[in-house]
Formats: structure tokens, C-alpha cells, sequence
């Protein structure tokens, strides 16, 4: 099953993975409410789910999944840079991250690992967790935006794109107050003094986000 909010790069997919004649596509959607549902009635092996959706956040339709089948095997893809997103999706409970930039590449192979319950990340990504279980803690540099979570971060993406906080709280179906109070975590957390600065800061990030992409 794939759930990503861009129909012409889903119908890709799916032309790319049946092309392996393995796999096939029982279900696709662009949104969380009916990927549940698809997902309780046609039972798929596996899930591909974007990191942005239109109506809620790639993530939380994982740790939806895992909740209504622990033993649920999603894939995350994502425009989004891994160092920011990859570990994030294996503790919602995601089996593997691979980037859309590399969908072509890698997708046949993530799925093909997956289905037999391994765990598929970039070379890059599978050395800096292991550094981080097993490296000297002395070597391993954590970002201060490891320390956001995962709605604060989505947040954050969506500041950098411009988007007011009305527009936020009707992208996340979330109140204008506890919007604000997102912000003023990611604020806290970054040592950020106001508005401006945050804004400044979000943009900064996405350049950042962008240039190692």
C-alpha cells in the first residue's frame, strides 16, 4: 500500500514496483483517515508512507499502524533529509527510510528486506546508529534538533516554509494555542529569543536541510 499526497509520483511507484513482478499495489491514498481503513481491508505486507501528508504527519499514520497491527511493516519515504528523519520514523515504528531522490534505486530493495523483517537505511544512516549504540560517547555529536519532537519538528518544517500559525493549526487540525505552544518549545529548546528569530532560524535549517540532500 502506498500513501503519499502527489498521485502522479504514486502511480510511479507502482509502475516501478510491479515492474519487479514480486510485488504488486493492492491499495494507494493520499491521506491517513483511508489509509487505516485501507490497510484493514486489504491487510498489506507492506506500507510506504511520505512523511508529509496532506492531513497529518507521515509519522503519526505509522504509530497509528503499529497500533492497530504491532507486527505492521511500513516503509518511510520521504523528500526530507534522513538526519532528520530517518531515526525518528524507526521509533515510531517504521522498518526502513530511504529518500524519494533515491525511490528509484533503492525502493525494490528496501521492500524486498523489509519483507522478510530486516531493516533497510542508507549505509550512512546503519553507521551513525551504530556509532550512537556502540561508539564512545565522547564521538557522537547530537544535532539540538534531535531534541525537538517529532510534531515540534514538523512544525518547525512548516515555519520554514513560510506558513503562519493559522495556517499550521488548520494543516495539523490543531488548535492555534497549542500551536503557539510548539513554538514556544522549539524556541526554548534552540535558545531563541522571538518570532524573528525562529523564522530566521527555520529557514536557516531548511538551507541546511536542502544543501545535504
Amino acid at each position: 500500500m502506498i500513501i503519499d499526497d502527489h498521485p502522479i509520483f504514486r502511480n510511479g511507484l507502482k509502475l516501478l514496483i510491479e515492474s519487479e513482478g514480486d510485488f504488486q499495489v493492492v491499495a494507494q491514498t493520499d491521506n491517513t483517515t483511508e489509509a487505516v481503513s485501507l490497510y484493514q481491508e486489504h491487510k498489506p505486507d507492506i506500507s510506504i508512507v511520505d512523511v508529509t501528508l496532506k492531513d497529518s504527519s507521515g509519522l503519526d499514520l505509522v504509530k497509528s499502524l503499529r497500533e492497530y497491527d504491532p507486527e505492521a511493516r511500513i516503509l518511510v519515504l520521504s523528500m526530507h533529509s534522513e538526519d532528520f528523519y530517518a531515526e525518528r520514523a524507526l521509533k515510531a515504528g517504521a522498518k526502513g527510510y530511504i529518500m524519494k531522490e533515491q525511490a528509484s534505486v533503492d525502493i525494490v530493495n528496501a521492500l524486498r528486506a523489509i519483507s522478510i523483517n530486516q531493516i533497510y537505511l542508507s549505509q550512512k544512516m546503519m553507521n551513525r546508529l551504530f556509532s550512537r549504540t556502540y561508539g564512545k560517547k565522547q564521538d557522537i555529536s547530537l544535532s539540538p534538533i534531535d531534541s525537538l519532537t517529532d510534531r515540534e519538528l514538523e512544525v518547525l518544517q512548516m515555519i520554514s516554509e513560510g506558513k503562519s500559525v493559522k495556517e499550521i493549526a488548520f494543516n495539523l487540525s490543531l488548535s492555534h494555542k497549542t500551536i503557539e505552544t510548539h513554538r514556544s518549545h522549539i524556541m526554548h529548546k534552540m535558545g531563541i529569543a522571538n518570532s524573528n528569530e525562529l523564522l530566521q532560524f527555520a529557514i536557516h535549517w531548511k538551507i541546511s536541510n536542502q544543501e545535504k540532500n
